[in-house]
């Protein structure tokens, strides 16, 4: 034990002690078990690699002082002991150093994943995590990291995360195989991209018995999906629940049984050159419940929906009556079938500058408000 006092009081970095002994003399130091660390989002405990126990560091004069051998080994770096020359050995051959990239919502750390366990211990705040595999399948129990969790122990909960960005490196896949569960769920979850991904329920389902949507937000801000292919049988592509500033670029959205889009509880959303295909929905290709969305440039074509096409239910929120909108500029509609085009209030449903053709339904209800340009 003498060398690791020897070794802590050199570098500043001890193992944790009541008494500490260097030579001929004795200090009395503070047993933290307060202090924490936290690596790039995620906690860290120090552990006794031989017995499993915690090791505490400890706080001497105001400094905290942290178990030096455990700290290299969460850095991947490696350590030896010198007793002859009394010298620390550090050595980074196996340590990656951190690339640090800028993103639209502050610097992050690059981390590259080949398999679904490392993605989920790479989960955390700021944070680029790149998917260099093509194929990713989301099982359950397979993570410690804080920030993961599993519904029902079939589906990918990411809680309390924020300034993250997830990345294929090509267009990576990931899949989930119970079609009760969303493919990922995101909670109160700030800052977050998703880029060149495909997601989706393994297995397809026709008609609307699959629950789980690909995406499900609740309570999250700042949400931007760009180039990415959300697919059924997911009952819908999006499901967002009092989350807001969510954007769509660039994406397709099909084969959901239920909607493409479900917005509820103040959820808004602004959807850019995105394509809905190819879905029988039990409601409408848009679902709005008291919450509002634009759609710019986007293509709607062979839609069935066994409801309103732009499908919606208002309520009162917090005391007050919120009304939903949309509003689509130079969207094009084709081979569609509904029932009827909206519910919503005549008002707060726009068609600017849209294409109309082959429709099965009552979409050019003069009651709705199109711009001249519109056919």
């Amino acid at each position: 034990m003498k060398k690791w006092y020897i070794l802590g009081l050199i570098t500043g970095l001890i193992i944790a002690s009541a008494t500490i002994v260097f030579a001929n003399s004795q200090i009395q130091a503070l047993l933290n078990t307060e202090v924490k660390l936290m690596l790039n989002g995620n906690w860290k405990e120090f552990k006794d690699e031989t017995t499993n126990e915690i090791q505490y560091p400890i706080t001497y004069k105001g400094r905290t002082y942290l178990p030096l051998r455990n700290l290299a080994n969460i850095f991947g770096a490696n350590i030896d002991y010198e007793s002859e020359t009394k010298t620390i050995i550090l050595e980074t051959s196996n340590y990656q150093e951190k690339n640090i990239v800028n993103s639209e919502f502050g610097p992050q750390i690059e981390v590259k994943v080949s398999n679904i366990e490392q993605l989920y211990n790479e989960i955390g705040n700021n944070k680029r995590i790149i998917l260099t595999s093509d194929f990713y399948n989301i099982e359950s129990d397979k993570s410690e990291n804080e920030v993961v969790d599993y519904w029902e122990n079939k589906s990918l909960v990411i809680e309390n995360v924020e300034n993250m960005t997830i990345e294929g490196e090509h267009m990576t896949e990931i899949t989930v195989d119970d079609i009760w569960s969303n493919v990922i769920t995101f909670d109160n979850c700030k800052n977050i991209v998703l880029n060149n991904l495909k997601m989706g329920h393994s297995v397809g389902n026709s008609t609307y018995e699959c629950e789980g949507a690909v995406l499900r937000l609740n309570d999250c801000d700042n949400f931007i999906i760009n180039n990415c292919s959300l697919y059924g049988c997911g009952a819908e592509g999006i499901y967002a629940q009092k989350s807001t500033n969510i954007r769509v670029n660039y994406s397709k959205i099909y084969d959901c049984t239920y909607s493409g889009i479900w917005l509820t509880d103040n959820s808004n959303a602004i959807v850019t050159e995105t394509n809905f295909f190819d879905s029988v929905h039990d409601s409408g290709f848009i679902r709005l419940d008291s919450s509002k969305i634009e759609c710019n440039d986007c293509k709607v074509e062979n839609i069935v929906s066994n409801s309103d096409f732009i499908d919606s239910f208002d309520y009162y929120s917090n005391g007050d009556y919120v009304d939903s909108s949309a509003t689509f500029n130079d969207c094009t509609f084709s081979n569609n079938s509904f029932k009827k085009v909206s519910h919503i209030k005549t008002q707060n449903l726009m068609f600017k500058n849209c294409i109309f053709r082959n429709n099965s339904g009552d979409l050019m209800e003069n009651t709705y408000t199109y711009n001249e340009n519109s056919i």
